[in-house]
């Protein structure tokens, strides 16, 4: 079965409301209940929309989102690895 560009391009807007609603969900639970993270989430000068993007995207498919690694406890591992960025640092 053919898929038409326009379903192509469809199914793009949905996927990109979808991550805008989920990014804004995600930082207004870190603004209210991970203030750390919130703090230095800031100091990677990103824009509200692009922070909530941040939080829910994964930098490799098999490795969990920020804000995945927040809902298993690991908030603090978050806000060093934004520390080491800034400061220039890997790994």
């Amino acid at each position: 079965v053919a898929v038409s560009l326009e379903d192509v391009l469809t199914s793009v807007r949905q996927a990109r409301l979808a991550a805008s609603s989920a990014g804004g969900a995600a930082l207004s639970y870190v603004q209210a209940h991970e203030p750390a993270l919130a703090e230095a989430l800031g100091s990677l000068g990103l824009g509200v929309e692009e922070a909530g993007i941040w939080l829910i995207t994964s930098g490799n498919i098999d490795a969990p989102s920020p804000i995945e690694l927040v809902a298993t406890g690991r908030a603090k591992d978050v806000v060093d690895n934004i520390l080491r960025t800034l400061h220039g640092f890997s790994g």
